[in-house]
């Protein structure tokens, strides 16, 4: 997790197939995983703002921090971050819990949200995702529909971040369809 760039967390698994003899189908994998990436860096940025995150149920919004790899494979997908006010960091963690109102005054125009359900459970429709909080119905992406949800092995599959990216592109895009594997769209 502490990889600079997400296909650095997709180039471990060479030391992994050369450990276990596989090597070259490592090999390939990562060289996949890198064709899918530059395909995604060619295009234009969206110029779409996401925000990342989940409700606690002690009423704490939990965010990504700007140097998270998470913040980044969104950069690289072509959008930005909506959570850009958050104190420098003291330590190694990847989050930050912020009050809603600091939540809802840098999110609630976001183009995008996505809601991080490995943490505390899946959302399965709009009407469990606006029970999370009352205010979440003022935001832009629930008025334009633009609400995804993490299915909840995402963060298992470090190996394909490029893939990871691809979707969020495609999501940014409004390319997206049902097909995705690590995002669902909140309906």
């Amino acid at each position: 997790s502490y990889e600079p760039h997400p296909l650095g967390r997709v180039e471990w698994i060479k030391l992994y197939g050369l450990l276990c003899w596989k090597l070259s189908a490592a090999e390939e994998y990562f060289d996949r995983q890198t064709e899918i990436f530059h395909a995604v860096e060619r295009t234009r940025p969206s110029g779409k703002t996401v925000a990342f995150f989940h409700l606690s149920p002690s009423g704490g919004v939990t965010v990504r921090r700007r140097a998270d790899y998470i913040t980044r494979m969104i950069e690289l997908a072509g959008g930005e971050t909506a959570i850009t006010a958050l104190p420098e960091a003291e330590n190694a963690l990847s989050t930050e819990t912020i009050q809603m109102e600091s939540f809802y005054a840098q999110a609630r125009d976001a183009d995008v949200l996505i809601y991080n359900s490995t943490a505390v459970g899946a959302v399965p429709d709009m009407k469990a995702f606006l029970a999370l909080s009352p205010l979440l119905a003022d935001f832009r992406a629930v008025r334009t529909g633009e609400v995804w949800c993490t299915e909840k092995s995402m963060f298992q599959r470090s190996s394909a971040a490029a893939d990871i990216i691809r979707e969020l592109h495609a999501i940014l895009c409004g390319e997206a369809d049902d097909q995705l594997s690590c995002f669902y769209r909140v309906k």
